[in-house]
C-alpha cells in the first residue's frame, strides 16, 4: 500500500455501529491534508518502528499545544519469536536509505537517532505495559520511558523483568488498583500478557479498530479529515503542528496532571508467599532473582 488518505467523514466513530450506508468509503484519494482543521486525533504506532518514534516526538508536541491525541500501540510483528529477532543488514540498509529521505523533511529542532539497535524486540509485553499505563492513568510517561529506552539504550523492552525494573516507579505511584501493579511495580504478567482485564480489552479494540482502517503501514494517523499510513501520517501530524493552537494565547501545558517528585524504588521484592499464590511464572521469576544474588 502506498501513503494514501482514506476520506472520512468521521473516522473517530465506532465502525462496528454504522449501517453500512454511514461507513467509510474504502476507496483511497489523495486529497490535501489540510482540508478541515482538527484539535484531536489516534495514533497508532509500535516501540520498534522508528517512524513511530519520530510520530511519537510530533505527539507530545500537538499534546503540550492543546490537541486532544491519543496513542494506540499496535505490535507490528506478533508472529516474532519471544526473544526477538536480529536486525539484517539488509534491513538496515533499506532503513537508512530511507530515513536519509525522511531526514529532508524533519522540522526545527528534530532529531533522528542515527543508530538503529540490533534487537528487534517482541513487543507484546511492552504493548500490555502501556495498556496497564493507560488504565492506570500515566499513559505519557511510559510511552516516553519505553521509546527512550529503546532508541537511545537500545533495551530489550520485550522483557518483562527488564520493564519492570523500568516502569516500577510509574506504575507504584499511579492510579492503579491491581495489586502486583501497584505495590510491586509489576508492569505485565510473567507472560508477556497485561495483568487486568480493562488492559487486554484495551489491546484488542486498539488492534481491531487499527485493522477496520486497511492501513498496513506505521505510524497510523486517524483524524476529522481522514486516514494517514506511513509517511503520509508523519506529514500529517507535521500539519497539525502547523496549524494555530487550539489553546491560542494560553500558551504550552502540560497534557496530564504533574506527578509528585517522590519516585519509589525499582529494586523492591515481593513475598515469596505472595509469589507463590499468584502463579508459577511469578514464583520462577522470584527464585531466579534470588539465585543471581
Amino acid at each position: 500500500m502506498t501513503d494514501t488518505q482514506i476520506r472520512a467523514t468521521d473516522p473517530l466513530v465506532d465502525i462496528d455501529s454504522l449501517p453500512p450506508s454511514g461507513r467509510r468509503d474504502s476507496s483511497r484519494q489523495h486529497a490535501s491534508s489540510t482540508e478541515q482543521p482538527a484539535t484531536r486525533a489516534v495514533v497508532y504506532g509500535d516501540f520498534t518502528c522508528w517512524k513511530c518514534a519520530l510520530a511519537n516526538r510530533r505527539t507530545d508536541l500537538l499534546r503540550r499545544s492543546g490537541y486532544t491525541i491519543e496513542w494506540r500501540a499496535i505490535e507490528s510483528e506478533p508472529g516474532l519469536p519471544v526473544r526477538g529477532r536480529g536486525r539484517t543488514a539488509q534491513e538496515s540498509d533499506h532503513v537508512a536509505a530511507v530515513r536519509r529521505v525522511v531526514s529532508t523533511q524533519l522540522r526545527t529542532g528534530e532529531v533522528m537517532s542515527q543508530d538503529l539497535p540490533d534487537l528487534v524486540p517482541k513487543t507484546t509485553a511492552a504493548v500490555s505495559a502501556y495498556a496497564e499505563a493507560v488504565v492506570a492513568n500515566v499513559p505519557d510517561q511510559v510511552r516516553a520511558q519505553l521509546f527512550t529506552a529503546y532508541w537511545q539504550h537500545g533495551t530489550d523492552i520485550g522483557n518483562p523483568e527488564i520493564l519492570r525494573t523500568l516502569l516500577a516507579a510509574q506504575f507504584m505511584r499511579s492510579e492503579a488498583t491491581s495489586d502486583p501493579i501497584v505495590r510491586f511495580g509489576y508492569a505485565v504478567a510473567m507472560t508477556r500478557e497485561p495483568i487486568t482485564t480493562a488492559a487486554w480489552r484495551l489491546i484488542r479494540q486498539w488492534r481491531r479498530e487499527w485493522q477496520t482502517l486497511q492501513c498496513d503501514q506505521l505510524p497510523t494517523v486517524t483524524d476529522a479529515s481522514g486516514t494517514y499510513c506511513g509517511d503520509a501520517a508523519l506529514r500529517r501530524l507535521g500539519d497539525l503542528l502547523d496549524q494555530p493552537s487550539p489553546i491560542a494565547g494560553d500558551g504550552f501545558h502540560r497534557a496530564s496532571s504533574t506527578l509528585p517528585d517522590w519516585e519509589p524504588p525499582t529494586t523492591v521484592e515481593p513475598p515469596m508467599q505472595w509469589t507463590s499464590q499468584a502463579g508459577d511464572p511469578w514464583r520462577r521469576a522470584a527464585l531466579i532473582r534470588q539465585s543471581g544474588r
